[in-house]
């Protein structure tokens, strides 16, 4: 039987670090707000500290879980997101979630349950760091791109198992 459309909307989590001044935190955001009318949109930060988008009706969720100096501290605090994550996607029966950054990228993809993950990858930058960029590119469900260029440049670099490009929508 097919779902009332206003009933049971999509549940879609978008992930990101932080809303600190940035290009991927706008982009996250400006998302989120495009997306609020037809979709049930929690996003999800890392830390809610200095936050400088305006994200209004947005149901946003607050980890509590910053950066920390230490290397340690950050292997363990990429497995404490991660827990954390991966209960709250079961919690609220996620559908897709979708990451923006490197740290909430791979975050989404270790944490998936029954969710369709999508991990942006937009620039350039993100794929400097090999061993990281592989592990999310093939562990996605999709690879979100913005331009064409570099949707097929992670493409021909690693196994993903879709990609796609979304240009930025400002």
């Amino acid at each position: 039987m097919r779902k009332a459309m206003n009933k049971d909307k999509k549940r879609i989590m978008l992930i990101v670090p932080m809303l600190h001044q940035g290009g991927f935190e706008r982009i996250c955001a400006l998302t989120a707000k495009l997306l609020n009318d037809k979709y049930k949109i929690y996003l999800v930060v890392f830390t809610i500290k200095d936050m400088f988008y305006d994200v209004s009706g947005i149901e946003v969720i607050d980890l509590d879980m910053g950066a920390v100096d230490s290397r340690i501290g950050k292997v363990l605090n990429v497995f404490k997101r991660v827990n954390k994550l991966k209960k709250l996607k079961r919690e609220l029966n996620i559908d897709i979630s979708y990451s923006f950054g490197m740290s909430a990228n791979l975050v989404n993809v270790l944490s998936k349950t029954c969710d369709v993950t999508w991990a942006g990858m937009r620039a350039y930058g993100d794929l400097d760091n090999k061993s990281k960029s592989k592990i999310i590119a093939t562990k996605a469900d999709r690879v979100v791109s913005c331009t064409k260029i570099m949707e097929r440049d992670i493409c021909d670099t690693y196994s993903v198992k879709a990609s796609c490009t979304v240009y930025n929508p400002c």
